[in-house]
């Protein structure tokens, strides 16, 4: 396996024993005392002698995301005004780097565009650098869940010694609200068109594939994003009113002008 050592934790003893009994029918000898399972609350059960170099947080809530990183207790976690508050904070990782962990993994269980410029404020502000985002469709209906890899930079905006840069989104509101990594490969692979006139492209399908996602997230969130109601999302954001329905009209823009059919 790629871990040597991993620590599954949960708040409830069920999950966790059926995690367990999964564990001991689907591993080999061998790799079943890898997987150490603790009962807790969020990272507390977790400690820097146990050599945790990554945490991942996967298919929660945005605000119960940010509240498990920034050490919160589990009666303030779903408090959405608190999880907002701590945007700012001091450049100290959070509770992920109290253990020593140097990389996040990252996936909400919903990947709306203004709860993403909540979640990549955070990172930026607490000393983490967003190194690379992934799409993913799964569940009823291909439901789209975009993951978040970030890394510790410390604060610094220069990445000294080899360290990622924290300054990777910090260059306007659109590159806070739009994930670059994807926005980057999607416009190489949509580039990939061959002989004029032909309309397909020659691109990996892994690349094809995220090409498609992005246009499906993009469709999806672009008109919503208009939506009256849902402009206050902008200003809980930190963005101008209607950053977040330009940013995706723009985008979609481009593919088209490099010739994507989004």
């Amino acid at each position: 396996g790629i871990a040597s050592r991993l620590y599954a934790v949960d708040r409830c003893r069920i999950p966790l024993e059926s995690g367990r009994a999964n564990a001991d029918q689907s591993l080999s000898p061998e790799l079943r005392p890898r997987i150490e399972f603790r009962c807790g609350d969020g990272l507390v059960p977790l400690r820097p002698g146990d050599a945790v170099d990554t945490v991942c947080v996967l298919g929660m809530g945005l605000h119960r995301i940010v509240k498990i990183l920034g050490g919160a207790k589990a009666d303030e976690r779903n408090r959405p005004t608190d999880a907002f508050g701590e945007l700012g904070g001091a450049v100290d990782g959070g509770s992920a780097r109290a253990i020593g962990a140097r990389r996040l993994v990252l996936q909400p269980g919903d990947s709306r565009p203004h709860l993403m410029v909540l979640l990549r404020r955070w990172l930026l502000g607490r000393g983490w650098a967003i190194t690379d985002e992934q799409l993913s469709s799964g569940g009823k209906g291909g439901r789209l869940f975009l993951t978040v890899l970030a890394e510790w930079c410390g604060g610094g905006g220069g990445g000294g010694g080899g360290a990622p840069s924290c300054a990777l989104t910090q260059d306007g509101p659109a590159h806070l609200i739009l994930p670059q990594s994807i926005q980057r490969r999607a416009r190489e692979a949509t580039a990939q068109v061959v002989a004029p006139g032909l309309g397909f492209l020659r691109a990996p399908s892994s690349a094809a594939r995220e090409l498609e996602l992005w246009g499906s997230y993009l469709t999806l969130h672009k008109d919503w994003a208009r939506v009256p109601r849902f402009k206050a999302y902008d200003r809980i954001s930190g963005l101008p009113e209607g950053a977040i329905s330009a940013a995706l009209d723009a985008e979609v823009r481009v593919l088209k002008e490099l010739g994507s059919s989004v």
